[in-house]
């Protein structure tokens, strides 16, 4: 399923999470990883930025790329290493694009306070190669993941996160859990007992017996569940419920403007979360 894992290495110790979690999935897929850092050049740093920090930053991101590919060497895994100067985010989706099959990227960067940093954020939004985003804390079992909860909403998005969601879980032979969430702060759906709800409650279940059916089709053990009620919380409430090891939705709903990096939905799981996240334009 996957030749190539790039994970992109900054020093901090979500990029080091993010690389654990690379190797989980390297074992269960024998893919190789490529490591990266890169540099930014003098023009992009702020002007008031101390010399001495942007030294120990720099070091620190060599450091940690050479003491990650040592841990992998050692894992009996193929690391390549790779380091570019430019501007971050750019490197990273110009990189992935001709030699990654998947991006795994810490949520958090070295100056993100909360949330998912703006590198993070840019490469998903501009990434046609999918994304695993991993949270500070976030971990996966040795020999990759055990469940996966597949999040849908109908858009193109998150079909496409599910397809690559199930063909990774019959790679790894993962249980699956389907989930759809009725969005309770849609004003057309504020009565439950109008026809509108009903509609868009059989459309939902509509969504999650196509993907029950194509899991079904690769062997997957499934599970499924249509709820009603905030996308973001009903999700990461499921995946605690299923235990999931790994979410995986889309990076923009059906409603999100064109001018938004990513869905509302999906910043408010990566905040959330303290599990990995796959995924896809």
């Amino acid at each position: 399923m996957y030749g190539t894992i790039l994970v992109p290495i900054d020093g901090s110790p979500a990029s080091i999470n993010a690389f654990d979690c690379s190797v989980s999935i390297a074992r269960a897929t024998g893919a190789t990883i490529r490591a990266m850092l890169v540099v930014e050049p003098v023009e992009y740093e702020l002007a008031d930025e101390d010399s001495t920090v942007r030294s120990a930053t720099r070091r620190r991101g060599r450091e940690t790329l050479s003491s990650v590919v040592e841990s992998g060497a050692a894992a009996d895994l193929t690391i390549d290493r790779d380091v570019r100067e430019g501007v971050p985010y750019q490197e990273i989706v110009a990189l992935a694009e001709s030699k990654a099959d998947l991006i795994v990227l810490g949520t958090r960067g070295l100056t993100a306070e909360a949330g998912p940093g703006s590198t993070t954020q840019r490469v998903l939004s501009t990434s046609e190669t999918p994304v695993l985003a991993v949270p500070t804390d976030a971990s996966l079992p040795d020999d990759g993941p055990r469940c996966v909860l597949a999040a849908t909403d109908g858009s193109e998005s998150a079909s496409r996160t599910a397809d690559h969601a199930l063909e990774l879980a019959a790679n790894v032979e993962s249980a699956v859990d389907i989930l759809h969430v009725i969005d309770e702060t849609n004003p057309a759906l504020a009565d439950p007992s109008q026809p509108m709800d009903e509609l868009v409650r059989q459309g939902g279940h509509d969504l999650v017996e196509r993907l029950r059916t194509a899991a079904s089709e690769r062997d997957l053990s499934v599970t499924t569940a249509v709820t009603r009620g905030v996308p973001g919380e009903e999700i990461t409430s499921r995946a605690s419920t299923v235990d999931a090891d790994l979410i995986a939705m889309g990076t923009r709903g059906r409603a999100t403007p064109a001018a938004q990096l990513l869905g509302g939905t999906t910043v408010r799981v990566l905040r959330q979360t303290d599990r990995p996240v796959l995924l896809s334009q």
